[in-house]
């Protein structure tokens, strides 16, 4: 069982799952692009004997909100004061994160100010270490995120580039019907470009986010997908090399990459050490 609760700031309202169990060590959990905090409700049962755990929505996901009038990305200080309030409502003292995707970038931000509380992280098929080309092409400055915003609305050019780079073998068709998938839908669009700009500051240089893992010991886990041609495997391995990380590489694409809930590795990391 669980209850729905919601930190209510400013022009932000964050959503989450609590489900509360004997141990007061937490799990926090965070999904990815197009997901909700529903996601892992049977990943959930797994951990619950060894943790409690926090489920949260990604803002413009599920329960979570933003005031889009707001034109300011949401800075890394805005939202580590945001889970300070759910750290101090539920008077959280140690805890650990797990994350997919796009949630990666809200968990890799919580370093600078919580990692000498944090004992594992697990991130899969992470974004956050860095802004990648596109990504910085289109939110870099208030020309390209009006022309972003233009795209969004006419996506016809990016699907004709999409299948250019599919005919050429650039991206792999898996990639590609992922792409077209999440740009058919004006709703989808919305929520893309919604995330991107708002998004765009919750990142964290390699070298920063290794000293602080090292300085802290923090026990780290990396999921990544051979087909995975949306994550930069190249930064991960670099980030390898400079921690005593576990790294499990699957035979899946990105969208895919959900499936390493379900994996035994995954839930031995959390509970190996608790039983």
């Amino acid at each position: 069982m669980y209850t729905t609760e919601r930190i209510d700031r400013d022009d932000f309202i964050l959503s989450y799952r609590y489900y509360q169990s004997k141990n007061s060590e937490v799990i926090f959990l965070f999904h990815g692009f197009g997901q909700t905090k529903g996601l892992f409700e049977t990943f959930v049962p797994s951990v619950l004997p060894y943790y409690s755990v926090i489920a949260v929505d990604l803002f413009f996901h599920g329960e979570s909100t933003v005031n889009e009038k707001d034109n300011d990305p949401i800075s890394i200080n805005r939202w580590n004061a945001l889970f300070n309030q759910i750290v101090e409502k539920h008077v959280i003292n140690r805890f650990s994160l797990l994350s997919y995707s796009m949630g990666s970038r809200f968990v890799v931000t919580l370093l600078n100010a919580y990692a000498a509380r944090i004992n594992k992280i697990v991130l899969i098929a992470p974004d956050g270490f860095g802004n990648n080309f596109w990504f910085g092409v289109a939110t870099s400055t208030k020309l390209t995120r009006s022309m972003f915003w233009l795209t969004m609305k006419q996506p016809w050019w990016i699907l004709l580039i999409v299948r250019i780079f599919g005919a050429t073998g650039l991206f792999n068709s898996i990639t590609k019907r992922f792409i077209e998938r999440n740009l058919k839908s004006g709703e989808d669009r919305r929520k893309i470009y919604a995330s991107w700009i708002y998004f765009r500051e919750l990142t964290i240089s390699k070298d920063d986010f290794v000293r602080l893992i090292c300085e802290n010991k923090i026990d780290l886990m990396f999921f990544c997908g051979k087909e995975d041609q949306l994550v930069a495997k190249k930064s991960l391995q670099s980030i390898c090399n400079g921690t005593n990380m576990l790294y499990v590489e699957l035979d899946l694409a990105h969208h895919k990459m959900v499936q390493a809930l379900e994996k035994h590795e995954l839930i031995d990391f959390f509970i190996s050490d608790r039983e």
